[in-house]
């Protein structure tokens, strides 16, 4: 719903009161999918979401 009528903030707001890995998780692709890729990284992160910081982290040759 905050998405529909562009409030990114309050969402994040929202995810982050949550405390959700699979909504941190959902951020994460969402900030990916933006360009934002250092919000990417941290919601992947909170989100423990291993397989999404691999594939983002290689993608941009960042293997160590």
């Amino acid at each position: 719903m905050y998405m529909e009528v562009g409030k990114i903030r309050e969402l994040t707001d929202y995810v982050e009161g949550k405390k959700d890995k699979k909504l941190y998780t959902w951020l994460g692709q969402y900030n990916e999918s933006v360009g934002n890729l250092d919000e990417a990284v941290k919601y992947y992160e909170l989100g423990e979401s291993t397989s999404n910081l691999v594939r983002l982290y290689l993608s941009q040759n960042q293997v160590q």
